[in-house]
């Protein structure tokens, strides 16, 4: 697994079949879309501007009363350019960073042992992201955010008076070329030994080797002042040296392994919130990526910069009991504000579409998405030939149940049972709910024979959401409604009041929702978007997911 690479859609292929086996998605999907007629386009356009302004927010107080200095352990070869961003961060907000710098591997050894000690720095960036997968592995690194890659590249004394063309060069038995290499400590050491291991060369290079230095810069240092004739660096730090010169070795490992930089935040800081508004303003592309990229390094496509920001989240009503307060405990830590709306997923689909045919401004546009059902990711997906939001990764599935007073007085036990005189059924919307939409398209398939206009016709009550239909059946106005297995489950309370009766669709899926999560293209916030969804997958949230009743399906 790579830390620094999006995360994949997993499982997603499996269940999007599933979803699109049913006999009436596609139609469902185009029925959604044809609300935004330009009569609802004002309307919804109006509607959710102003659910925006009124929704309640996760927020959380700034903590930046402590003035002590945060502590970063900074890899050697990029310590110039994180300078230069530290001292435009304490010019603008009043923060100092106290920084060491070292090889990257011997850091995080040294973070390893001081996490132990307790006296472990807030924050590790490092050149080699294989420290932050054993990082995150061994509980040393909590949240990464990705900066950009270095890749390595053979220097030389200006003209290259040696002549050399290769790294092959430097292993010949008959050569008196001087050079040397970093030690595995420092990522570029790791990074050279796998190439030469990939040439074949590695035994020779290790025997020939004048020196083992323990960061780029010595090596650098090294070529400059002629104590060497070659070197294997980094090439943002050879391109910012004068006094040397780039060989462009054509051997294909120099391309194949490169080196991703990212910013860690060490699990044991007593300051998260400052150590991730540090390390957001070192990952913004408006901010530290500007000076990254102005000194030679190739950076990632990062978040735009706000000291406080405020991202709109769209959820399926259906995840509020089970999501909420990881929303809640994520703002507290990253020190943001998450504006989440909750609704039926037919009516946040028709509020996103209403927005795009308005050229709404991305910041008020939702920046990711958790769909009650794949067939609302699919409405949404792309607009007018446009992608709107990116690969969905499915994080759970839902039943589709009947939820019945305790003891089932009516003996209902299947659908058709809802058809009893004197019943009082209650039902989902058919177009502004997910879970309406899946409860016409399942009971009018021939497997449930049909019966849904009857089921319409026996209705007493028809709402937007699952909830809404559980408090009523427990006020006792209603005596069955179809409802998510999570909308009975989500409180002890219910279960004391309530049964759950299995409706049986065979291979179908007919009773099943599949839930993806997405993220906007036009978001300005995916990295903190995609640590939200490490959040979203993390233990705490499963438990809470499957204590609600819902199959969890997406691995951390």
């Amino acid at each position: 697994m790579n830390l620094l690479s999006p995360s994949n859609p997993q499982d997603v292929h499996r269940s999007l079949g599933l979803i699109r086996r049913r006999a009436f998605g596609a139609a469902n999907a185009a029925a959604i879309l044809a609300m935004s007629s330009a009569a609802v386009l004002v309307v919804l356009v109006v509607a959710v501007l102003t659910l925006r302004g009124e929704a309640p927010l996760i927020q959380t107080e700034d903590k930046r009363a402590d003035t002590a200095p945060l502590r970063l352990y900074c890899a050697a070869g990029v310590r110039p350019t994180v300078e230069k961003v530290l001292a435009d961060y304490e010019t603008r907000y009043g923060v100092r960073v106290e920084v060491h710098a070292h090889g990257s591997g011997t850091l995080y050894g040294q973070i390893k042992t001081e996490v132990e000690l307790g006296t472990a720095p807030d924050l590790y960036l490092t050149a080699e992201d294989s420290y932050l997968d054993q990082g995150r592995s061994d509980g040393t690194i909590a949240e990464v955010i990705p900066i950009g890659v270095q890749r390595p590249v053979l220097i030389v004394a200006p003209g290259n008076p040696r002549g050399i063309s290769s790294l092959a060069d430097l292993a010949e038995p008959a050569s008196d070329i001087d050079f040397g290499i970093a030690n595995e400590g420092a990522a570029v050491g790791k990074k050279t030994r796998a190439i030469a291991r990939d040439m074949g060369i590695l035994d020779a290079i290790e025997q020939r080797r004048k020196t083992e230095q323990e960061t780029v810069v010595a090596l650098v240092d090294a070529v400059r002042v002629g104590a060497l004739d070659a070197a294997v660096v980094w090439d943002t730090i050879a391109m910012m040296t004068d006094g040397v010169e780039i060989i462009e070795d054509p051997h294909p490992a120099f391309r194949e392994h490169v080196s991703r930089i990212g910013i860690a935040v060490v699990a044991t800081t007593e300051r998260p919130t400052e150590a991730l508004r540090l390390a957001r303003f070192l990952s913004a592309r408006d901010a530290g990526l500007a000076m990254f990229e102005s000194d030679g390094f190739e950076v990632v496509d990062g978040d735009v910069w706000e000291e406080d920001p405020r991202i709109v989240l769209y959820c399926g009503s259906m995840f509020r009991a089970v999501f909420e307060d990881t929303i809640a405990e994520f703002c507290e830590r990253e020190g943001v504000t998450i504006d989440p709306q909750w609704a039926g997923c037919g009516k946040l689909v028709a509020q996103m579409t209403a927005l795009l045919e308005s050229g709404v401004e991305p910041d008020r546009f939702p920046s990711a998405y958790l769909a009650c059902d794949v067939q609302f990711y699919d409405s949404i997906h792309e607009y007018s030939g446009q992608r709107i939001f990116g690969e969905g990764t499915i994080v759970s599935e839902n039943d589709i149940v009947i939820a019945v007073a305790k003891g089932n007085p009516h003996d209902i036990r299947t659908p058709e049972d809802l058809l009893q005189p004197g019943v009082r059924v209650g039902v989902c919307h058919p177009t502004e709910s997910a879970l309406g939409t899946l409860t016409r398209q399942m009971l009018s398939s021939e497997r449930f024979n049909n019966i849904y206009g009857r089921v319409q016709a026996q209705k007493s009550v028809e709402v937007d959401v699952g909830p809404t239909l559980v408090s009523q059946i427990l006020a006792g106005g209603l005596d069955a409604v179809i409802v998510y297995r999570s909308n009975v489950m989500s409180s002890a309370a219910n279960l004391d009041e309530l049964e759950v009766v299995e409706i049986q669709d065979g291979e179908s899926g007919l009773a099943r929702a599949v839930q993806p999560w997405s993220i906007a293209e036009m978001s300005e916030h995916k990295q903190l978007m995609e640590r939200l969804f490490l959040a979203l997958r993390s233990e705490e949230s499963r438990q809470r997911f499957e204590s609600a009743g819902f199959h969890w399906r997406a691995s951390r």
